[in-house]
This record gives structure tokens, C-alpha cells and sequence, in this order.
């Protein structure tokens, strides 16, 4: 079978913990993006991305069973596109039909295999709901969070990658930093939760939060036909007009290797050979 999951780059959030991993997650929203992963999972065993083998990372998944993942995406992991999570919930799919388990279940499993190696806390429910820009009203795995949606319009989205930094480290380095200004920014968005508001107060965030630096952000200010940008984590997300996207992916390239998306509202995609 092939699994398609989009890529998900959030805007802003707030990291709620529980004991119990079902309901630990974030309060936030972010942008789904195409093309994102696809893979081809199987009988076997092991995990594939671009080539890399990353079986270590899906290890404590095979405890409910084992699969085959070749998987394909436009960008590496760690970075900040959620290919952490798009990759759990591949492989978790692939156990859930050998178990004839459902999407739910397996979405379930791909969020809490995030949250325990803290790679992750509103991917998983971002990518399996869809909705272009998500709006996760509470925190938890799918099943338990309550995530709106609203659509984007039909615009260009460039990014660049500018560092790998693990999730882990930037999670408790920046914690507290993130709760509160996650906080203030999602309580101004559900207000006004406009496609411009989301660009605008992801800018915010990634400012507040240290993220967006003085130097990328004049660069970026400098470039005629962005609509709008943020930083989250090692990854720039420019918005751009579309009769100007061959200019801002020229300037974009003076800060890193860049990348041409598209808003999607399509979350998990599984279909058969």
C-alpha cells in the first residue's frame, strides 16, 4: 500500500503534558503543505527515508508489529516540516492493517511514539485532520484533541532550510518562552483566525520565541512579493504572490536551499498498490 502524509510547519503553540500521552499535545495552528511524504509500506521490516535508514527511530513502534517503510519527501528530517511524525504515522498505518486495526488507532500510535521521544506534539493530529491551516482548540493524540480548520488561499509557499535542530533540545531550552507567548498568540488568532491573521502572528511568535533573527528578517523584508513569513524551529515559510515566485525563490536561495509548496487540505492519504 502507499501512504501520502502532508508536511505540517507550525505557526505558534503551546506544549501541554499529561501522564497520560493520549492527552499530552499542543494548543496551536500551522500550515499543511504539499508534496509531502509518501511511502510504500509492506511486509519486512525497517524504515527508509530518502535513502536513510532510519529503522532506529520507528523501533518502539514494532512492538505491535513490523513493516517495510521506502519512503520519499521533499525535505530531510529535523528540520521542521514534521517528517518525524509523517514517518511514525506511515509505519503505524502499515501495523495497523496487518493488524486490521483502524487509521484512528494508528494515528493514535504514531502520536504517542511522538510525544515519548519528544519529536513532536500537534504534528500527528495536524497531518491526519487536514484542513490547510489547523487550529488545535486542545491538546492531546487524534481522537482526544479538537482541531478546526480553516482553507488557505491559493498562493505559493516557499521555505528555506536554515539549521537542523533537534526537537528535543529546542522543547527544553525554550519552554518557557514558548508557553507564554504560544499562549498570547493563540488567544489572539481564535479572534481573528484569518489566513493573514495566521501569518502575522506566526511572525510574532518566531520573533518572541528567537527563532526569526534580525539578519533573516531584514533579508527577508527586503524581498518584493512576499505576503507574509515566520521561522519555526530551522525552517523559513515565505508566503509569496505567485507572479513573484521566481523572484523571492532567487533571493530565498542567499539564505539557504529552498523548497516550492503548496497549501493542501488533504490530510492522510491511504491507498492500495
Amino acid at each position: 500500500m502507499f501512504v501520502e502524509v502532508p508536511l505540517h510547519i507550525t505557526g505558534f503553540w503551546s506544549p501541554h503534558y499529561s501522564p497520560d500521552p493520549l492527552r499530552t499535545g499542543s494548543v496551536g495552528a500551522g500550515i499543511l503543505l504539499r508534496p509531502g511524504l509518501v511511502a510504500r509500506v509492506g511486509p519486512g521490516q525497517g524504515l527508509h527515508l530518502n535513502g536513510v535508514d532510519l529503522t532506529d527511530f520507528v523501533n518502539e513502534l514494532y512492538s505491535d508489529g513490523s513493516v517495510k517503510v521506502s519512503a520519499a519527501a521533499p525535505v530531510n528530517i529535523g528540520v521542521g516540516y514534521g517528517v518525524s511524525a509523517a514517518v511514525s504515522l506511515a509505519t503505524a498505518v502499515g501495523i495497523a492493517a496487518q493488524r486490521r486495526r483502524t487509521l484512528l488507532w494508528a494515528a493514535q500510535k504514531a502520536h504517542v511514539h511522538e510525544v515519548s521521544k519528544r519529536t513532536g506534539l500537534g504534528d500527528v493530529v495536524a497531518q491526519y485532520a487536514g484542513g490547510c491551516i489547523d487550529i488545535r482548540l486542545s491538546p492531546g493524540a487524534p481522537g482526544t484533541a479538537y482541531v478546526d480548520r480553516i482553507p488557505c488561499p491559493n498562493v505559493p509557499v516557499l521555505t528555506v532550510d536554515l539549521q537542523r535542530r533537534p526537537t528535543p533540545a529546542m522543547l527544553q531550552e525554550l519552554h518557557d518562552r514558548i508557553t507564554m507567548y504560544g499562549q498570547k498568540t493563540m488567544q489572539m488568532f481564535v479572534e481573528r483566525p484569518t489566513f493573514e491573521d495566521f501569518l502575522h502572528l506566526s511572525n510574532y511568535f518566531s520573533r518572541k520565541v528567537g527563532f526569526l533573527t534580525d539578519k533573516i528578517e531584514e533579508a527577508v523584508k527586503r524581498i518584493r512579493g512576499v505576503i507574509g513569513y515566520y521561522v519555526k524551529k530551522g525552517v523559513l515559510v515565505i508566503a509569496v504572490e505567485r507572479e513573484w515566485r521566481s523572484d523571492v525563490e532567487y533571493a530565498a536561495a542567499k539564505l539557504g536551499p529552498v523548497h516550492t509548496l503548496e497549501p493542501t487540505s488533504s490530510g492522510l492519504v491511504v491507498r492500495g498498490e
